[in-house]
């Protein structure tokens, strides 16, 4: 019976047993986890909320009590307002609180939170005693008035005093000026005690400062009396003053006294300390009692759920361990019956796998791979089919006749009977094209033979003109260095001109230099001539004396004489070679820019020269490029005419091997002598490679290598 279900039946079996059992499994778990869920909600809105509610309110009380100290310590007004607003929403959070944890108790919490509560209501009324002796005030409200309008009316009176002791040491007697140091002093010693009132903590100490004070306010009015009856005029009307100024104080004065003797601050600490503190720690101790009892009830509900989880835990292990057994079994089962007809439909698919179709598919189940093998059966008689007409085209048979074959139909088949079709035409189609590859080769093998020979006389004309190339280019480079020595001379005379031009400038400088000095040898000859003539003039009147004198004066004076014709025939000689070296100046500057012209020229022709030996080159070299392009033409004209004769030997051996198929009925044999052992090898002379043409009984193999020459062709 189990061999008929089918695969979806097993499997729904199965998974619904799986399914039966998680849902138990579901069951059980929701009400046991829902049953420690309960307890868990419990815990949090009972003993959590209370332990919350227990630490919220002894925190409170702990802030009530700092903001007490504050409050009792401050001297601003708008911060003991500020802490006297803490301190009210401290109050009512701890009166909420306290509401709080005695409805979350019960039983012996119940009595703890009431006693909490009764404990509470005391602090909270000391609170109130603290809060109005704290606002009161008194030592700070002391204080400022002594340091601030006590303080200015002080100075003041003091001011006035010191003014009056000034006077009475100009002015007055000795008994007046000790007597208003006496009252001086007093004063002092009562602003001393003023302050010293504010600063005492103890009632008995504000009791001795009251007392002491009492006494200086009697003796500075004696002495103030005094100090009335004794003075007149202007000492008078200072006192009066002083008088007036010292009222105002003492008014200040003794409020400052009686706010001070209040002692309202250190009351409201004193009380804070002492009684506030003691019913905090009785809360505290409350508290605490409280707090370890919540903890109790606690570690027992944590001790009741643990049981609880457990007993959930060892509930859902069985039921698991259970399912797990159940879920075992029963894949075993569907898994042997899965592989066992798997393992059939293994053994068949290795087989077909194998090429193996002559064994037949056992089948020993109903189920989806039952039918599966009944298709693996079909499928093996269609293939057998299918091997046989390849077996027949491997043959070399290609004339087979599909229509008369049975079972003959399905994709296979098809591909079969097309690739016998596609087969006959190819082996049709390469036997024409072998046909008209040996004709082609060996008209392609022609050509190259006279495109090798044009070729080869193309080449000897490119060597010819490439070697009269060189000869022109030599001619040129000669002409370039020609042209740039011609250059050189050009330049180097043209730097010579200006050169002499120079030196003619200078010679004509130099030759006026000489004129203007022969000018003066003149006049010096003038004038010696002149003076030669007085000497004449001067040795006539001496007469006899004079004669000797008259003898010197003449030779003086020829000498003078000759010295202006010498100066004279060297100034028309000197103006003579300055017009020479002014023309000859003339001329150089005329010849200078054709010499400049000639050098221009010159670089002209250079530049000219080695534009033509740089196209010379540039053509030689386009020459030998020519003359080696020609002959690699040459020589891959006669690598083409080789791999036209070797095109030729394959298509020969192409037409043998394709003789092998049998394409009509007509043909009768295949050319070849033996269809299972034959074999025809061509050796390439050119490559050295091996090409076969194996004939065997299962088909044929064809291998054409590919050589270099076969790589050069072109498929269009």
């Amino acid at each position: 019976m189990m061999n008929k279900l089918t695969i979806r039946n097993k499997l729904i079996l199965t998974l619904g047993v799986l399914v039966l059992f998680v849902g138990l499994i579901f069951i059980i778990s929701y009400s046991r986890i829902s049953a420690i869920n309960q307890g868990f909600n419990q815990v949090l809105d009972g003993t959590v909320e209370q332990q919350r509610n227990i630490a919220q309110l002894r925190y409170e009380v702990m802030n009530m009590i700092r903001n007490q100290r504050k409050l009792a310590l401050s001297s601003e007004i708008q911060e003991m307002n500020d802490l006297k607003r803490r301190i009210d929403n401290n109050a009512l959070t701890i009166n909420e609180r306290i509401e709080k944890v005695i409805s979350l108790s019960s039983g012996e919490l119940l009595n703890l939170a009431q006693a909490l509560d009764i404990k509470i209501d005391d602090l909270i009324k000391i609170n109130m005693d603290i809060v109005e002796l704290g606002m009161t005030n008194s030592e700070n409200v002391a204080r400022n008035l002594s340091t601030k309008e006590g303080s200015n009316e002080f100075t003041k009176a003091n001011s006035t005093l010191t003014e009056l002791q000034t006077y009475l040491a100009n002015n007055g007697t000795k008994e007046q000026v000790l007597t208003v140091a006496a009252l001086d002093e007093q004063f002092h010693m009562l602003r001393s005690l003023e302050n010293e009132l504010i600063l005492s903590t103890s009632p008995s100490a504000r009791e001795v400062v009251l007392k002491e004070a009492s006494e200086i306010e009697n003796r500075f009015e004696l002495y103030l009396g005094q100090l009335n009856r004794n003075l007149s005029g202007e000492g008078k009307l200072m006192l009066e003053k002083y008088t007036r100024q010292y009222a105002a104080y003492y008014d200040i004065h003794k409020k400052a006294m009686n706010m001070a003797n209040q002692a309202t601050n250190g009351k409201a600490l004193e009380l804070s300390k002492g009684q506030a503190d003691a019913i905090a720690d009785e809360i505290n101790i409350l508290i605490k009692q409280y707090y370890d009892q919540v903890k109790r009830l606690l570690e027992n509900d944590k001790i009741s759920n643990n049981e609880k989880y457990g007993s959930t835990i060892r509930s859902m292990i069985i039921i698991i361990a259970v399912t797990i057994i159940l879920s075992v079994f029963m894949s075993i089962w569907l898994l042997r019956g899965i592989t066992g007809s798997l393992n059939i439909a293994t053994d068949a698919v290795k087989k077909i796998a194998a090429g193996n179709f002559s064994s037949d598919v056992k089948i020993s189940t109903e189920d989806e791979i039952g039918l599966m093998l009944r298709e693996l059966q079909v499928m093996i008689i269609k293939l057998r089919s299918s091997v046989n007409l390849a077996k027949q085209v491997a043959l070399g048979d290609l004339v087979i006749d599909f229509k008369s074959i049975e079972n003959h139909g399905g994709e296979l088949d098809e591909a079969l009977e097309q690739m016998v079709n596609n087969l006959r035409n190819i082996v049709i189609t390469i036997t024409n094209g072998a046909d008209n590859v040996l004709a082609a080769s060996q008209q392609v093998a022609s050509v190259s033979q006279q495109l090798s020979q044009g070729s080869q006389e193309q080449a000897s004309s490119a060597e010819e003109v490439s070697s009269s190339m060189e000869q022109m280019s030599a001619n040129i480079q000669q002409n370039t260095e020609n042209s740039r020595e011609t250059e050189k001379i050009a330049n180097k005379a043209s730097e010579d001109i200006e050169a002499t031009s120079l030196s003619v400038s200078e010679t004509v400088q130099a030759i006026n230099n000489i004129a203007e000095k022969i000018v003066i040898i003149e006049e010096i000859a003038s004038k010696t001539d002149l003076l030669a003539l007085n000497a004449a003039v001067e040795a006539a009147r001496a007469g006899e004396h004079g004669k000797g004198f008259a003898v010197v004066a003449a030779e003086v004076r020829k000498l003078a004489e000759r010295s202006q014709q010498a100066a004279a025939e060297i100034n028309e000689i000197s103006s003579h070679t300055v017009k020479l070296a002014e023309d000859s100046k003339g001329m150089l500057i005329q010849t200078l820019p054709d010499i400049n012209r000639t050098a221009e020229l010159v670089q002209e022709v250079a530049a000219a020269s080695v534009e033509q030996n740089s196209g010379a080159n540039q053509v030689n070299r386009a020459i030998q490029q020519l003359s080696q392009i020609t002959q690699n033409n040459a020589s891959s004209s006669e690598e083409m005419s080789s791999n036209a004769e070797e095109l030729s030997t394959q298509a020969e051996e192409l037409k043998i091997a394709i003789s092998y198929f049998k394409v009509s009925n007509s043909q009768s044999d295949f050319n070849i002598s033996d269809k299972k052992g034959n074999v025809s090898t061509v050796n390439n002379k050119n490559h050295g490679s091996k090409q076969e043409v194996k004939v065997q009984g299962n088909g044929a193999k064809i291998e054409l290598d590919e050589g270099p020459a076969d790589n050069e062709f072109s498929e269009f």
